[in-house]
């Protein structure tokens, strides 16, 4: 069995940086049993976030990091059920059983003095003012919002839609204007992104033609980034438009738990591997239709890493959208996305990778 066999490996890897924690499959099934009934404290080390989102993904690092957990991970009966398991988790976050670690309690707590260079929570609307919870849920406070202003839209006017701005609260991955071809090696250490993988073409998504939408950014450009566990993960619309397609690859045609084996092993999870994850994991696709005619179609992908597997939509196809405007969100953990852009679309890109990248800020410049 490929889940015993990934154990067996992964409880042998020299290189692992922690230990597997389980022994056998049935410690593993006892572990996931208790982490679908708790949320995480706010740091098992003040100096990181690490993976305090993602409890299940630190569990299941090394396993991932296995020729015979790779199979595992990648298999669509096994991402059925783990769609299952991540559903009946999500429940118990929206419920208020999951405000046990919002507290300002020392160094648990979310609220805490540890905890605040990483989440100001001046900035942010508080939903219930007179309860310590603030808020009613776990997922509830994962999703908060900023406050009016903190985040202000750059060139919001109508006549100024040449700027697009930064849809998300996140650091720059990939910034680049190398032409993206519609078939590409995603699987290798480069992780080149492939279109009609990203689109998911062999998914026959009801009511949907992938091919067509992949190959109208053929020759385009990709800017990819990260949210870490402590960023906002509310999406926003990078500009004015329209919400012209909105299709979700879910479970059992995109996988939870995956990593790119070439790409090393990675102490945070699929952290290295971000651009293979643009082609198996379980995603969000908005095309915007602009109403900058030379900017036209643009694709927002937003992927889910590991168990942030609920990612919400909160537009639907048809809505006009401005730029700034609240279209989504992730639950729980960390995440990556990604924007595509037709040939010829983009002048400049205004940060380079490795940027912190506020909400709303100037991204990028069109022709």
């Amino acid at each position: 069995m490929k889940l015993e066999q990934g154990i067996a490996e992964g409880n042998s890897l020299p290189q692992a940086a922690k230990p597997l924690y389980f022994e056998n499959m049935f410690e593993l099934f006892q572990i996931i049993n208790y982490v679908v009934t708790t949320v995480s404290p706010a740091f098992d080390n003040p100096n990181t976030d690490g993976l305090v989102g993602c409890p299940l993904n630190a569990f299941l690092d090394c396993l991932m990091f296995t020729p015979a957990g790779q199979d595992f991970f990648n298999t669509n009966k096994v991402n059925e059920h783990f769609k299952e398991i991540l559903t009946v988790w999500c429940q118990f976050l929206d419920s208020p059983a999951s405000t046990m670690y919002l507290n300002d309690k020392s160094p648990d707590g979310w609220y805490s003095k540890e905890a605040k260079p990483f989440i100001n929570m001046d900035d942010f609307i508080v939903e219930l003012p007179n309860d310590p919870a603030k808020y009613p849920s776990w997922n509830a406070f994962f999703t908060r919002k900023f406050k009016p202003g903190v985040r202000p839209v750059a060139a919001p006017e109508a006549w100024n839609n040449k700027i697009i701005t930064s849809g998300c609260e996140s650091k720059a991955l990939h910034v680049s204007l190398k032409p993206v071809k519609l078939q590409d090696t995603f699987w290798l250490k480069a992780q080149p992104y492939s279109l009609q993988d990203i689109f998911a073409l062999d998914a026959k998504l009801a009511g949907v033609d992938t091919k067509a939408l992949a190959e109208k950014f053929v020759g385009g450009c990709v800017y990819q980034a990260f949210l870490s566990a402590c960023s906002y993960h509310c999406w926003h619309s990078p500009v004015n438009g329209k919400i012209k397609h909105l299709y979700i690859v879910p479970g059992g045609i995109g996988t939870y738990y995956s990593e790119l084996l070439v790409a090393g092993f990675d102490p945070e999870g699929p952290d290295l591997s971000q651009g293979y994850l643009s082609a198996v994991a379980v995603r969000t696709i908005f095309i915007i239709e602009a109403d900058d005619p030379s900017i036209g179609d643009m694709a927002v992908v937003q992927i889910g890493m590991a168990e942030v597997s609920s990612c919400v939509a909160l537009v639907k196809q048809g809505d006009k959208v401005k730029k700034g405007d609240l279209i989504g969100e992730f639950k729980f953990g960390g995440s990556t996305f990604l924007n595509i852009f037709r040939k010829g679309v983009i002048k400049e890109f205004c940060v380079k990778p490795g940027d912190r990248v506020l909400l709303n800020t100037q991204l990028a410049i069109a022709n």
